[in-house]
């Protein structure tokens, strides 16, 4: 995980969705850093399966998740569909050399983790399936300062 540098909270916002929650969230977490993640790096951000998956949604480091988001995207339910969709999309992306419209968000979860996905769950998914054949792959990523732990 290498800092790149600091980023305007305006900046980071037009990176994050549209509904009003989470941009509140996104807000009260500034200052952000951009950073740039290895395969590694992002295997240790927190993120959650869907509820839907196992009835639990569980929560932990991507890296322990990736069997059960692959589980997830084989399921038939609707929401799976259009996750498999959506990942194949950004899978896509990142194999013909692109870089994602919108770089993911990271903020310090309460109670989980100081690099919690706040939003870019299918773009770091994506990003961990192509960077296990992909050399040197590396992601930017928008990382709040508050509640880092610095390493």
């Amino acid at each position: 995980m290498i800092p790149l540098r600091h980023a305007a909270l305006n900046e980071v916002l037009l990176h994050c969705p549209d509904d009003n929650a989470t941009r509140e969230i996104c807000s009260k977490n500034a200052p952000y850093r951009l950073w740039s993640f290895d395969r590694a790096g992002a295997g240790q951000v927190g993120g959650q399966l869907p509820l839907e998956h196992d009835g639990h949604g569980q929560i932990g480091p991507l890296a322990s998740l990736v069997s059960g988001w692959s589980e997830w995207l084989r399921k038939s339910h609707p929401k799976a569909v259009r996750d498999r969709a959506t990942h194949e999309h950004f899978l896509g992306h990142l194999r013909s050399g692109k870089e994602f419209e919108k770089t993911p968000i990271l903020y310090a979860a309460p109670g989980h983790t100081d690099r919690h996905i706040l939003d870019g769950r299918h773009r770091l998914f994506a990003f961990l399936e192509h960077a296990q054949t992909t050399t040197g792959a590396t992601l930017s990523v928008y990382w709040s300062d508050l509640g880092r732990r610095v390493a």
